[in-house]
């Protein structure tokens, strides 16, 4: 029943920002995971370096918020309350998940890559069978929100972009491009099952799915070491994903041309512009952590609350925690991720729109610091040696 728990939260935490009723039941369902696990909750071991993480980020939403308290209109200050939790949840979880058995560990991770690649395989023969689109988004999020599944162009042209559980497929995309590394992580080698979930990624048709998603998959066919796949398959495989790269990117170009789509180039401009612009102080220790509930205008410029997340991970990990944070995060990846080829598809999926707000990102962060495989194994090891000792005493 534990184990099954478990695996069930594991589903619900990329679902924990679809809404209130949502964060609800997540809420209980952790609470029943904690009273299944109340014996291993004592024996958890805390690692010092997450906990500085949850702490830095805490001291730099407070100071935010006290920085600015003079327009805390313009701020949402109860979202900055929601994403510690978020945090909380995220840590204590995996915390509790690394007491687990390894291979239990990875199965989870398997099971829920291969859930959401069947929703969105599901989505799409739905919708070439019947010409209708399944929003699943529309019912996690009991009514509150619905899925962003068309545009002007995409109607054109009369293509989807389905977003399985989610409202975007860009947060599709980006969902399923962390579990996928997560499971990779995990299990140190290159799968049917990662090919599957990066693949799966590509078919969100999100403009940063499709390069994220291909870029990767070019990257561990070509570089990873897997005698597993033969030569021809990876050469195939690469023409295949640069087209996939080729066509995205003349799209993207159309899109941008097209007045009616969201103008890409004209946000990041603005955001280059802000950053450019501000002090040697805000280069060195960031802005803080700026959650809006309106547009703001600064120097002539109008932001909004999406304008540096969409700017990708780097950009807004910049903009919030300036150059000291840039390099303390990449020193730490660093250390944390031994493989190179690890660590360049980390940074490359780290490219999507989602950031440090959402529970699927400290999922991944989290991951890699907790369910190291090495930590893992140091730990089973030492209870294996304090249970023996218990015995022979």
């Amino acid at each position: 029943m534990r184990k099954f728990s478990f695996f069930i939260l594991l589903f619900f935490v990329p679902l924990m920002n679809s809404g209130l009723h949502m964060f609800g039941i997540v809420i209980c369902w952790f609470s029943f995971c904690l009273i299944l696990s109340y014996k291993e909750i004592i024996h958890t071991k805390l690692y010092i370096v997450d906990c500085f993480f949850i702490m830095i980020f805490f001291v730099y939403c407070l100071s935010t918020i006290v920085l600015k308290s003079y327009d805390l209109n313009s701020l949402k200050t109860n979202t900055y309350i929601v994403v510690i939790i978020y945090i909380s949840i995220v840590y204590i979880f995996v915390s509790l998940l690394s007491n687990f058995n390894y291979k239990y560990i990875v199965k989870i991770f398997r099971y829920c890559l291969i859930i959401l690649a069947i929703t969105i395989l599901f989505q799409w023969s739905f919708f070439f069978l019947t010409g209708d689109y399944i929003d699943l988004n529309k019912i996690v999020s009991f009514g509150a929100s619905e899925s962003r599944y068309t545009s002007p162009t995409f109607k054109v042209m009369g293509l989807i972009r389905p977003t399985a559980f989610f409202t975007e497929p860009s947060n599709a995309s980006a969902i399923i491009s962390m579990i996928t590394f997560c499971y990779m992580f995990l299990i140190k080698k290159l799968d049917g099952y990662v090919i599957l979930g990066f693949f799966i990624s590509i078919l969100t048709l999100s403009t940063a799915g499709v390069l994220i998603g291909s870029i990767s998959l070019c990257i561990l066919l070509l570089f990873y070491r897997n005698n597993s796949k033969t030569l021809l398959f990876k050469i195939l495989f690469f023409i295949f994903c640069s087209i996939f790269i080729f066509y995205m990117l003349s799209f993207s170009y159309e899109r941008i041309s097209n007045s009616s789509e969201y103008d890409m180039i004209a946000t990041r401009t603005v955001v280059t512009n802000i950053i450019q612009s501000q002090s040697w102080y805000n280069h060195l220790i960031g802005n803080g952590i700026n959650i809006l509930s309106k547009p703001i205008y600064t120097e002539g410029n109008i932001i909004y609350d999406y304008s540096f997340r969409d700017s990708g991970f780097f950009v807004n990990l910049y903009y919030s925690f300036g150059i000291i944070g840039l390099f303390s995060f990449l020193f730490w990846a660093r250390i944390q991720i031994k493989n190179n080829i690890h660590l360049i598809i980390f940074f490359i999926i780290l490219q999507s729109k989602f950031d440090y707000l959402q529970p699927v990102f400290w999922l991944l962060i989290f991951t890699i610091s907790i369910l190291n495989s090495n930590k893992m194994k140091n730990k089973h090891s030492s209870d294996k040696n304090l249970n023996t000792n218990l015995l022979h005493f």
